[in-house]
């Protein structure tokens, strides 16, 4: 097993107001590019190799993704696998939660789901959704 976050997590992870050791670390976490590009668009470039470093701590591995949305995506990370998923995820997401989905929250569901990973998310809709499509998410309290 291991585990994916969701954007919120890692957004609260770089301005500083979550702190990783706060996470699981029974398991091993991976990332989507998605995230890697949050952390690299982080300006504070101490931060940054910080946040990297906390990461490396815990095996982080990228992984590939399975729809490709805008903003978001890149081609050289694709992997072909359901793709009625993406859909299926923000079709729910919209009726159950919030009529704005943030899309890349959903790619990471999707990632977590097609992968067999554990999403952690501070959005407890977001993870009923995710165990509706079959999927592992566990809800992580984080400061607002």
């Amino acid at each position: 097993m291991s585990y994916i976050v969701d954007t919120y997590i890692m957004n609260r992870l770089i301005d500083g107001t979550f702190v990783i050791d706060e996470l699981p670390s029974d398991y091993p976490f991976a990332a989507a590019r998605v995230q890697i590009d949050q952390i690299r668009k982080t300006r504070d470039k101490g931060l940054k190799a910080r946040l990297l470093l906390k990461f490396g701590k815990y095996h982080l591995k990228r992984i590939s993704i399975g729809s490709i949305i805008l903003d978001g995506s890149y081609w050289e990370d694709f992997k072909l696998w359901n793709h009625t998923l993406f859909r299926d995820l923000t079709d729910d997401f919209r009726q159950h939660c919030h009529s704005q989905t943030n899309a890349r929250d959903i790619l990471l569901a999707e990632v977590a789901i097609s992968n067999g990973l554990t999403l952690l998310t501070a959005d407890e809709c977001l993870a009923e959704v995710v165990r509706r499509h079959g999927g592992e998410a566990s809800y992580v309290a984080a400061a607002a």
